[in-house]
């Protein structure tokens, strides 16, 4: 995220001791530590633990968010545990890194109208520059991989067409830095609209970078210097124009409302989220309520 590299084990140094287990046959005292903050854009708490064995090698890691957007655990354990000078090799670049990265632009089929959608908080710009969007598919599987609902209550949902260049580069993680949304990656990347199968689903190669996805739904990048000036056509070293924000809604009338949340529930682990789908493209695709549409919110009461 634009920040400077950080010791895997820097957190460490604040842990304590609370109590001992076994992991592969081997004791081992477990070491905690609890920090909040902003982490990746919410206020969520971090409880870090460690069980580190009496040479001081750590067998297992695991990071917990209990509440929030990012809510969930992740676990590391270690095997055939090696200690000491790692070597130089160690540090050298992989051959995906050194020789696949970035990877070449999709052969370019002309310029292609995508009908994408953004979730956004109260005051935010109504834009897309360095920011990720997806279709329906793709928007969907981001909004019921995230969790709680909570975090929707006071966002809104904008349905946008553009018009973009099909040589896509790879999907670029686009995000809110504390001043301004920047996008990274590497400079050719950083001027063509990325592309990925829905949170990187895709059995191709890339992730999905050269193909439609039409099964799980595609996610985009669209970084600022890809832009092009109003009324010009995608090409060359930009690669979208003519945004268009066609319907804005409240997200809390998907989510809520149409039910939405709840049925990602009974679809989650069975991707691709047909139902809830269905669901998200009806909200947005007209305010009848009867059709599962949700009413218009208009610029002015966005800002408030």
């Amino acid at each position: 995220m634009g920040r400077k590299y950080a010791d895997f084990f820097a957190w460490m140094a604040l842990a304590k001791p609370i109590g001992e287990k076994v992991i592969h046959d081997t004791p081992c005292s477990v070491h905690r530590a609890e920090y909040a903050g902003p982490v990746l854009g919410d206020n969520d708490t971090i409880i870090m633990t460690a069980c580190v064995v009496s040479n001081g090698t750590v067998l297992e890691v695991s990071q917990r968010i209990p509440a929030g957007k990012f809510s969930g655990t992740q676990t590391y354990r270690f095997l055939n545990i090696s200690v000491g000078d790692p070597g130089e090799t160690a540090f050298q670049s992989s051959y995906a890194c050194a020789k696949q990265y970035p990877h070449s632009l999709c052969p370019s089929q002309g310029v292609q109208t995508l009908d994408i959608y953004r979730i956004f908080g109260k005051g935010e710009p109504l834009e897309l520059q360095n920011r990720d969007t997806g279709d329906v598919l793709g928007d969907v599987s981001f909004v019921c991989t995230q969790g709680s609902g909570a975090s929707y209550e006071s966002k809104f949902i904008t349905h946008w067409q553009v018009d973009v260049s099909t040589a896509f580069a790879q999907y670029a993680l686009c995000n809110y830095n504390g001043t301004s949304n920047n996008c990274m990656g590497a400079g050719s990347m950083l001027h063509q609209v990325g592309r990925r199968a829905s949170q990187a689903q895709s059995p191709g190669p890339w992730n999905g970078q050269c193909y439609d996805n039409v099964d799980v739904g595609n996610q985009y990048s669209f970084p600022a210097a890809g832009l092009y000036p109003p009324g010009e056509t995608p090409g060359g070293r930009c690669s979208w124009a003519n945004p268009r924000p066609l319907r804005t809604v409240s997200a809390s009338c998907v989510m809520t409302q149409r039910k939405l949340l709840e049925v990602c529930k009974m679809e989650f682990g069975h991707a691709p989220f047909l139902r809830s789908a269905k669901i998200f493209e009806d909200a947005l695709a007209s305010a009848d309520e009867s059709k599962g549409g949700c009413p218009d919110v208009t610029l002015e009461v966005q800002l408030v």
